[in-house]
């Protein structure tokens, strides 16, 4: 993969005009440019017309070339830590993009046109402002892992029903209320996160998501949860440390001993509803 040489002197703009032209002549598959105090992307990346995976994060960009268009090849895309307050609408013609990161910028919206990467199986969009999702999102059926952590959600629309091969979902830190029903459709889902969200009530239909085996649900306004949740029979199945707890509970309406939080799914809700 290559990475900006380091000229002395030079901005970071000119240092990557000049990794470009060497990545043009070595017709590169890859290219890092992280770290740079990058403020604008040149327009001459549009050249690359072999790269498959692209690295720009941890920059200042406010916005992107329409040239990113022309990256067709283009597979893996990470912005995380910029400054985009508005989706770059060059990106939905990326539609050979497996994966696409743009965690921790400042979006509040997202185009309908972002229903063009059906190619997707990874999207990361945590750490930003989004309050609404659009109503055509169902349309990546290809779709495995998606993180909408830590932005302003209050629902999700219906097409979310149709993201039949999610397995990762990660809502954590949103302002949901009451608990998204289109989330009973999506039964190859292994891992669902709603911590930190506003929710009141679990629904008992939970169990149709038969292969969870991680799902976290502390830090809300949960009154009790529902017995159904004791047919999951698989989670903590790949539990190892705190962070890959199969069942998080804890920060709710009712209470649970602090020597119980590190006990499995099954003996935790066996301890919760003898006591309730």
């Amino acid at each position: 993969m290559f990475s900006p040489p380091n000229y002395p002197n030079n901005s970071p703009e000119e240092k990557v005009i000049k990794a470009i032209e060497v990545a043009q002549i070595h017709q590169a598959k890859e290219l890092r440019l992280n770290w740079m105090q990058l403020r604008e992307l040149p327009a001459s990346i549009g050249i690359l017309q072999h790269l498959k995976e692209l690295e720009i994060w941890k920059n200042q960009l406010t916005n992107l070339p329409e040239s990113i268009a022309q990256l067709k090849q283009l597979e893996i895309f990470n912005l995380n830590w910029n400054q985009l307050s508005t989706f770059p609408k060059s990106i939905s013609a990326l539609t050979k993009l497996r994966a696409l990161s743009v965690s921790d910028n400042q979006l509040n919206t997202l185009p309908t046109t972002l229903n063009k990467l059906q190619a997707l199986e990874k999207l990361v969009l945590a750490n930003n402002q989004i309050g609404a999702l659009p109503d055509n999102i169902g349309a990546l059926t290809n779709l495995k892992t998606l993180s909408l952590a830590n932005n302003q959600l209050t629902v999700l629309p219906a097409s979310f029903a149709q993201l039949k091969q999610l397995e990762i979902l990660d809502l954590e830190g949103n302002h949901l209320i009451d608990f998204p029903q289109v989330l009973l459709e999506l039964k190859e889902l292994k891992v669902l996160k709603l911590s930190k969200n506003k929710l009141k009530n679990i629904p008992e239909k939970i169990s149709h998501i038969a292969k969870l085996e991680q799902l976290w649900l502390n830090e809300n306004e949960l009154l009790n949860l529902p017995k159904s949740l004791l047919q999951l029979q698989h989670l903590g199945n790949n539990e190892n440390d705190w962070f890959s707890a199969g069942l998080r509970i804890e920060g709710n309406e009712f209470s649970i001993p602090k020597k119980m939080l590190k006990s499995s799914p099954q003996e935790l809700l066996n301890y919760l509803f003898a006591t309730t």
